[in-house]
């Protein structure tokens, strides 16, 4: 029954992350208000500049796979929305998920799991200190906060990309772009895609700190930390995403 072990790891962590999850959100009283800062500070200043980048060129993707279509189809007057509907609710929050994921969350895995084998003054169990209230609410509440204003600043970056490549490359006028995704576009739309990212940021801190919490073996328990959050992030992602999605519609 070999074969089953790695479903049984993937069931039990992800009941272990939600138990988790909430205990998090329930700790927001209670959490270590600096590292909440900092963290805060981790999982924004240093993130800007990357997701504006891989959202512009996001953008400017989606209108290179949506300027087919339209000219197929003769819809110019719908590429705008075209763009903007399939960005706001499903790319942006994807793209600026796998950032955070990336630079941050990986991140907090490979601390958390150190601070849980390392043998020095340290770690948390010559420490003495609650985990959740210590480590791991901080970072929920500091990427439930900053990853749907870093998806705000990826949407703007996202549209810029989409328009200038309409307006060079598919031959259409910025205000006519424009037109188009604000006459399509409801508040709902933009509402789905901060939800998502609030729940994305959630999801992969979670992710993050079940697998650091779990570490043993001293270097190579850490390794293995981090390829078990990056997997179980990108497992409450896609998961996220389809609830919230299927809920939506």
């Amino acid at each position: 029954m070999r074969f089953l072990s790695p479903a049984y790891e993937v069931i039990t962590a992800l009941g272990d992350g939600l138990l988790m999850g909430l205990e998090a959100l329930a700790r927001v009283g209670t959490m270590d208000r600096r590292e909440f800062v900092q963290a805060l500070w981790d999982a924004g200043s240093s993130l800007v500049f990357p997701v504006l980048l891989v959202s512009f060129f996001g953008g400017v993707l989606l209108a290179l796979q949506t300027e087919p279509i339209v000219a197929a189809t003769g819809a110019a007057s719908v590429f705008g929305w075209a763009v903007g509907y399939t960005y706001l609710r499903e790319v942006g929050p994807l793209l600026a998920g796998l950032v955070f994921l990336g630079r941050t969350a990986l991140d907090w895995a490979g601390t958390l799991a150190y601070l849980n084998t390392a043998h020095t003054p340290r770690s948390l169990a010559f420490a003495g200190v609650d985990p959740v209230s210590y480590f791991v609410a901080p970072r929920v509440w500091a990427a439930v906060t900053s990853l749907p204003l870093l998806l705000a600043l990826g949407n703007v970056a996202a549209l810029a990309g989409a328009v200038t490549y309409g307006e060079f490359a598919a031959g259409i006028s910025r205000a006519g772009f424009m037109d188009s995704l604000l006459g399509g576009l409801h508040t709902g739309d933009l509402f789905m895609g901060v939800v998502k990212a609030a729940l994305f940021g959630m999801g992969l801190t979670v992710a993050a700190a079940v697998a650091g919490l779990r570490a043993s073996g001293g270097e190579e328990g850490v390794a293995r930390a981090v390829r078990s959050a990056a997997f179980a992030g990108l497992l409450s992602m896609v998961s996220l995403d389809f609830i919230v999605t299927r809920w939506w519609a």
